[in-house]
């Protein structure tokens, strides 16, 4: 799945790769929403009424908790997860390897924590803009940083970038739909 080659290669040429804040954040938002639909869809095939009795927050906390884990693993196993491998997103330790179990889940835990401020509504919106703010001043996050962690962009193809501009407006629409229901 990702040309480790490749990858090393990039790093070793001695000048660090540009920060791309927003196709991060478009990755990470395809992951998040795509992760929630299949948790949603499990959960109403499960038990449908019990949906509506679930408060938002402790909902948005819940799913991005569990995302956790899931991003963890899908970034030992594969290296990347699929918001990541569409916009061409490699995250390697200073090795220049994929991140060991561990480094992935320590990763994953600390982007819950500074990145996304545990999911939950203010602290998730400070977060962002100081994880924002933070990448385009110093060209890495905090949590990275700490990690030794190097993020590699690829060349988006249009149609990876149409795959994910379309799944986010597909999203965003069935979820204003789905409130107003």
């Amino acid at each position: 799945m990702i040309n480790m080659d490749s990858v090393s290669e990039n790093i070793s040429n001695g000048s660090p790769p540009a920060p791309r804040p927003w196709v991060r954040f478009w990755a990470r938002s395809f992951d998040v929403y795509t992760f929630g639909i299949a948790v949603g869809i499990l959960w109403a095939l499960i038990d449908a009424e019990s949906l509506d009795n679930v408060n938002n927050t402790l909902l948005s906390v819940l799913l991005s908790f569990s995302w956790l884990f899931v991003e963890g693993a899908c970034l030992a196993i594969f290296g990347t997860t699929l918001g990541k491998w569409l916009l061409k997103i490699t995250i390697v330790n200073h090795q220049g390897q994929k991140l060991t179990p561990a480094q992935a889940f320590q990763r994953s835990r600390l982007v819950w924590w500074r990145g996304t401020g545990l999911g939950i509504g203010i602290p998730n919106l400070i977060a962002c803009i100081l994880g924002h703010s933070r990448l385009v001043r110093e060209g890495m996050t905090t949590w990275d940083r700490d990690m030794g962690n190097t993020i590699v962009h690829g060349e988006i193809s249009w149609w990876r970038g149409l795959i994910v501009g379309m799944a986010l407006v597909s999203t965003f629409a069935f979820s204003v739909y789905g409130y107003f229901l």
